[in-house]
């Protein structure tokens, strides 16, 4: 009986560790993917930056807005 009982300790005691062990791959697994989304991420905000920089250097400025225009809208009912 003794004998048996052993075996069900080593057995349990293998369990665990591999379910430790597969406990740390999907942890790593989830920190390499965390890093690939965390690149894309700046890589898209970076041509997101570039993108605004050069539509911001060929755009033309808005016009300047007189109290009499924002008077003028108020009054229409536009503003």
């Amino acid at each position: 009986m003794r004998v048996c009982f052993g075996i069900v300790i080593l057995f349990s005691f293998e369990v665990l560790l591999s379910t430790i062990n597969w406990a740390i791959c999907k942890a790593i697994d989830l920190l390499e993917l965390l890093k690939r989304e965390e690149e894309m991420l700046s890589a898209q905000s970076r041509k997101t930056v570039k993108d605004t920089a050069k539509r911001v250097q060929y755009s033309r400025p808005a016009q300047p807005i007189t109290f009499a225009t924002f008077a003028q809208d108020v009054l229409q009912g536009s503003a």
